[in-house]
């Protein structure tokens, strides 16, 4: 997965930058799958870092923006744990990174793309998808999660429910 998207990512900011945000949702699906079924310290870190080697390997080029945006996401998605110190797992606490997440990357890679240039519309979708696939994305590793535990996946290995 994280090799197609890097070769995605480039394709389409090269050539669509408007829909570059639709990517970046994808960066939060292995943070959080691990967090929904584990329930455990730094399983979002860990994942995110480990899917960004795996894309290191088809795509070494992109070292610096894999390692990276692994990094930060997975950080993000700890962090609001870290504040529950491990010990709520409420749904609604899963989609404080995407949200916060993506509207970072989107402010940050808005001044990269010169998205002021574009018409106000256009900005809007910009802006918009940075905001809607990181919460699609969340929403989909959450039931990717769920449909695990349901197939016993996960069992035994899940703590604080």
């Amino acid at each position: 997965m994280s090799a197609g998207l890097a070769y995605a990512s480039f394709l389409i900011s090269a050539t669509v930058p408007l829909l570059y945000g639709a990517m970046i949702g994808v960066y939060f699906l292995p943070g959080v799958i691990a967090q929904s079924l584990l329930r455990m310290p730094l399983v979002a870190l860990i994942t995110n870092m480990l899917s960004a080697l795996v894309g290191l390997a088809f795509a070494p080029h992109l070292a610096a923006a894999f390692l990276g945006t692994a990094l930060l996401i997975g950080i993000l998605q700890e962090l609001v744990f870290v504040i529950f110190r491990y010990r709520r797992w409420d749904t609604w606490l899963y989609y404080i990174p995407p949200v916060v997440g993506g509207l970072a990357f989107g402010l940050l890679v808005w001044t990269t793309f010169d998205a002021e240039r574009f018409a106000l519309a256009t900005q809007i979708i910009y802006l918009s998808l940075f905001f809607i696939s990181p919460l699609g994305f969340t929403l989909i590793g959450r039931g990717v999660a769920a449909a695990l535990t349901r197939a016993g996946v996960s069992g035994g290995t899940t703590r604080g429910r």
